[in-house]
């Protein structure tokens, strides 16, 4: 075997320097975290936890206290589908709609909040610090629009309207398609729960009133309205209520002639009554269009 050189020596030491650097980081590597699911891990004593309401019906609902009972780092999985069931049965159940995470260190204690959302619109706000059981939803529609929305951008302003849609036969229309994918979700919901994916978008405004039961208004109505247009006709737009009594106009306006206009239209509609109403589209005095919507 032909002798190693010295300079080929001096040469080769810093890689085989770096080279048991390597080893000898990954042989002191810390452990990864062991993974559990946060159901089992109470269940089996692996941590301590606490699942209490924060007062709220939607959004980072549930607080978690936990700590770890073990001297190794965990990190705890919150499925998707996670259902949390307070003591009072006149207080809503919570759903959570996306899987969660968060580890813990060895022996620590952490806090960690879960956004959840109410399942029983006509039941009371869960009172803040009040305990919740963990379960799992049994809604099978419920389950079925979880499984649908993994790995989509669905709008998260939009979640507690998509759980109403299921669980109280809310309409789909709540529901605002900021994005494609809550575009296409929102006609999924609507087959799903037997309802028609209406023409407009009617945002809704829930706020908790002194018995701590949640009050819905619908805020606004819009959506996008096509007609013909020769180009010289005067076109109008006003809303009727059930009994024909205007209740708004647009300005009159002359679009270009085309076999199909596009406008975009929205009303503010907050303070209005309950019920049905009718956008009418007009041409010189002649009803050549109407869009029919609902004001909850």
């Amino acid at each position: 075997m032909k002798p190693v050189s010295a300079l080929q020596k001096l040469f080769f030491f810093p890689f085989a320097l770096l080279a048991f650097a390597l080893i000898l980081s990954v042989q002191n590597a810390p452990p990864a975290p062991k993974e559990l699911s946060l159901d089992a891990a109470i269940k089996d004593g692996t941590i301590h936890a606490d699942v209490v309401s924060n007062g709220k019906h939607s959004g980072k609902s549930v607080k978690l206290s936990v700590t770890n009972t073990t001297n190794r780092k965990l990190k705890i999985i919150v499925p998707a589908g996670t259902a949390y069931v307070p003591g009072d049965d006149e207080e809503q159940t919570l759903i959570q709609l996306e899987d969660d995470f968060f580890v813990l260190e060895p022996r620590a204690t952490k806090n960690h909040m879960i956004a959840a959302f109410c399942t029983e619109a006509s039941d009371m706000s869960p009172s803040s610090g009040g305990k919740f059981k963990i379960s799992t939803s049994s809604n099978k529609k419920l389950n079925e629009a979880i499984d649908y929305m993994k790995d989509k951008k669905i709008d998260k302003m939009s979640f507690q309207d998509i759980v109403w849609a299921i669980t109280d036969g809310h309409s789909v229309s709540s529901i605002q398609p900021t994005n494609p994918q809550t575009k296409n979700f929102r006609t999924y919901l609507a087959n799903l729960t037997g309802q028609k994916d209406t023409w407009y978008t009617s945002p809704q405004r829930h706020v908790i009133d002194e018995r701590r039961r949640i009050v819905s208004q619908t805020v606004a109505v819009r959506g996008q309205i096509e007609f013909a247009s020769d180009g010289t006709s005067v076109i109008r737009q006003e809303v009727v209520d059930k009994d024909g009594e205007v209740r708004f106009k647009m300005p009159n306006t002359t679009p270009r002639k085309s076999h199909q206009v596009k406008m975009t239209f929205s009303v503010r509609v907050r303070g209005w009554e309950p019920g049905e109403y009718t956008l009418r589209v007009l041409k010189d005095d002649e009803e050549i269009k109407t869009y029919p919507f609902l004001i909850s």
